[in-house]
């Protein structure tokens, strides 16, 4: 056998040798047994490695420790087979009880205040444009008033797992919210008047954004990151730092950010008298309204007892995240040009 810890082979050793002692008698028991009736964990951390099991046991088939104790290899097979079929059975009642406990446990308040705790503390290091209307004093956030209506911002539907103890693949939220963020620079985009242009390589968009600087006094560039941005960035006319806090360089003294996003593949924003306020409430700009699958309007209900419900289709399976801010964006004049590149189209 391949070598392996003190925690692998010990296990690995009682495997080997309960497969000794599982017998005609001992598979006949098995076989008869209900999903119930069989002898292992049906909890998550069960299944897992009920799984592992059956991989071992599997390996057993070219590399067996004790198989001296066999009278021949096809006695051993059958074993092989029987066991795995009966680990297997037990794998698939074990998922399907953690399938059962996830859907009818409730939602766990504390991951769901840490899911959109989390999402505000990123929102400006995720989301540069926002970063930049603020630091360029398009954006002032003031305190969230009682009767200020909420603008959707996203939806998004993440598993229910993630927000049950012991269930959740990891108690923090996930370290990327891009879906998120990519939707409130669509908001923003929708709001501002933009003229639009689409340009059919590097040396027109360049051109593009020399000609931005006559007369118009341009506040910040930015830049979608990706295979555009190292052979713009890579030109001449580009200088190294810049004066907000996240550019690294400058092109003819504004500052250039850049960001993963598919909405443009560069922004010009000017100075005009066009502003915007966020209203905030603890820290925090988004708000976020959970709702259980089964209660969102988008899912269908299937017409089938939920515990016959597929893993991927139930909406019980899901969590419904309303993603809200609280503002509003003024515009007064054209606010810039929003440049996308012809093969990005």
């Amino acid at each position: 056998m391949t070598a392996m810890g003190t925690n692998s082979w010990i296990p690995a050793f009682y495997l080997a040798f309960s497969l000794y002692l599982f017998d005609e008698d001992s598979q006949d028991s098995l076989s008869n047994s209900t999903d119930e009736e069989l002898p292992f964990p049906t909890g998550n951390k069960g299944a897992i490695k009920l799984n592992q099991l059956k991989d071992v046991v599997d390996e057993f088939r070219n590399d067996y420790p004790l198989n001296f104790l066999f009278d021949s290899q096809s006695d051993l097979d059958t074993r092989i087979d029987e066991l795995a079929d009966t680990l297997d059975q037990a794998h698939s009642h074990a998922k399907r009880q953690q399938l059962i406990r996830i859907r009818n446990h409730p939602l766990d308040q504390e991951l769901l205040n840490s899911w959109r705790e989390k999402l505000n503390e990123r929102f400006d290091s995720s989301c540069l444009l926002r970063q930049a209307l603020k630091e360029i004093d398009f954006l002032k956030q003031k305190r969230l008033r009682p009767d200020t209506d909420g603008i959707k911002i996203s939806k998004r539907y993440p598993r229910r797992r993630n927000f049950i103890p012991e269930e959740a693949v990891t108690k923090r939220p996930p370290s990327n919210f891009r879906e998120v963020y990519e939707d409130y620079r669509k908001y923003v985009l929708r709001r501002l008047n933009l003229e639009e242009k689409t340009v059919q390589d590097i040396d027109e968009l360049l051109t593009e954004l020399e000609s931005q600087f006559n007369g118009r006094n341009p506040s910040v560039i930015l830049f979608q990151a990706g295979k555009h941005r190292r052979r713009l960035l890579d030109h001449d006319r580009f200088e190294h730092g810049g004066d907000l806090s996240s550019s690294h360089y400058s092109f003819n003294g504004v500052p250039v950010l850049t960001e993963p996003t598919e909405t443009y593949t560069a922004l010009v924003l000017r100075e005009n008298e066009s502003h915007g306020v966020e209203f905030v409430e603890n820290e925090q700009v988004l708000t976020v309204t959970t709702i259980p699958g089964e209660e969102a309007d988008i899912f269908d209900m299937p017409d089938k007892a939920l515990e016959s419900v597929p893993f991927e289709n139930a909406p019980h399976d899901f969590v419904e995240l309303d993603i809200r801010l609280h503002g509003y964006i003024k515009s007064e004049g054209i606010d810039g040009v929003l440049f996308k590149m012809n093969s990005d189209i």
